[in-house]
């Protein structure tokens, strides 16, 4: 990550913690983040969630109703994977302490 990027992911941490967090799309850039620098693999794109989905339907109806149990469409801060790999909406918080993890791995 570049020092650029990591002063843009600190304002964007700053921002999401504020009042004003829904200001100037900061999720959406936090996410491109994200995306770019995560290292677990945690926070998924729709694209990511449908190929996932494909993947548990080989072992049946039952793993894919675990697998989507706790998603809706097009939700607002898209999706990560759980604890125990299925799939869940993604919220402002989970963006926030994924943000701090990346900044924190990127300072060192």
């Amino acid at each position: 990550m570049s020092n650029e990027e990591l002063q843009e992911a600190k304002q964007l941490l700053a921002k999401l913690k504020s009042d004003k967090w829904w200001e100037d799309d900061a999720t959406e850039r936090a996410l491109d983040i994200i995306y770019a620098y995560q290292e677990d693999g945690e926070f998924i794109t729709e694209d990511e969630l449908d190929e996932l989905t494909k993947h548990e339907a080989e072992s049946g109806a039952t793993r894919v109703m675990f697998f989507l149990a706790h998603c809706e469409p097009s939700a607002p801060f898209g999706y990560r994977l759980n604890g125990y790999a299925n799939a869940e909406n993604a919220t402002k918080d989970d963006i926030v302490l994924k943000l701090e993890d990346i900044i924190e791995a990127n300072e060192e």
